[in-house]
């Protein structure tokens, strides 16, 4: 099943269920919250849902995951500790994972883009093109932690705000 295991993948399911009041787990949440990097339309995801379809773990109507008995019984078996609870766990989650350097570009991106030229300059590089801070970027977006958009600018991903952006 790639890089995440059925039965983290039906927890994520039921958990988002819950989230939306027992009424099933949107595609693109679950896809998201179990970062996929593809997206709920990418082919890993697809993969993934169709063989937990097959199997009888779920079912999928109109974009919407439901855990059938046999998928709930599965997905109890999973330790909640393994799923964040909130965006700040997951962002201390993945900021775990980052050298001292990396974190601090992380903690800048925490509250919305920035533009490349702002975060090389907070992070004590002459200019955006040099090659330390391309690198950092580089290895930081490996991780799938952030992306790169319109105008210059860096933002991290939706797998940073598994619950949604905060807007604030």
């Amino acid at each position: 099943m790639g890089g995440i295991s059925k039965e983290k993948l039906l927890a994520i399911i039921g958990q988002v269920s819950q989230l939306h009041g027992g009424n099933g787990a949107p595609k693109e949440l679950v896809a998201k919250r179990a970062g996929y990097t593809g997206g709920h339309k990418g082919q890993a995801f697809a993969k993934a849902i169709y063989r937990l379809k097959e199997k009888g773990f779920i079912e999928v109507r109109d974009g919407i995951l439901y855990l059938t008995a046999r998928g709930e019984e599965i997905a109890g078996t999973v330790s909640m500790e393994d799923i964040a609870s909130s965006n700040k766990e997951q962002q201390e989650k993945m900021r775990s994972t980052l050298s001292p350097k990396q974190q601090h570009l992380f903690d800048l991106l925490l509250h919305g883009p920035r533009s490349r030229q702002d975060l090389a300059g907070k992070l004590g590089y002459e200019s955006h093109t040099a090659q330390g801070f391309t690198k950092l970027l580089a290895r930081v977006k490996a991780q799938n932690y952030i992306e790169f958009i319109e105008n210059q600018m860096v933002q991290l991903t939706d797998l940073a705000f598994p619950y949604g952006r905060d807007e604030n």
